[in-house]
């Protein structure tokens, strides 16, 4: 398990995510794990530096740094429409506006009274906007 820079080590995300991440895996194919190895280090400092490295690295953990954050509570990305993003607890909100507005139309959709297509006028007509387009 490595970080490569002291910044990802601070966010909280990273030494044990990536723990939780390779546990499970191993779990899951029958894989034994003798011994862990963490390694704070930038890549140019420890001497495997190297762009290719660290696309490699990126690409690897990115989707399980959004998995974490999202077992968290914390939202991986921007708000959905009905939800709005809450920097001083790095979390989502129910949007006090449009999130009302999002219950029926799940509601409807659920007991069959609409189809897909029919929800977006419906969501319009019923004071639903995008924040962008409000």
């Amino acid at each position: 398990m490595r970080v490569s820079s002291k910044d990802q080590e601070k966010e909280g995300f990273s030494i044990p995510a990536q723990r939780k991440l390779w546990h499970a895996y191993a779990e899951e194919h029958g894989i034994h794990l003798v011994e862990e190895f963490e390694d704070v280090e930038a890549a140019k400092e420890s001497g495997r530096g190297g762009e290719e490295l660290h696309r490699q690295s990126v690409r690897r953990s990115a989707q399980g740094h959004a998995r974490e954050k999202a077992e968290q509570g914390h939202w991986p990305s921007v708000a959905h429409i009905g939800y709005v993003n809450n920097r001083d607890v790095r979390r989502t909100d129910v949007d006090r506006d449009r999130g009302p507005l999002i219950a029926p139309l799940f509601a409807w959709y659920a007991r069959g009274n609409v189809s897909l297509k029919e929800l977006p006028p419906l969501a319009m007509s019923s004071g639903l906007t995008h924040p962008r387009r409000a």
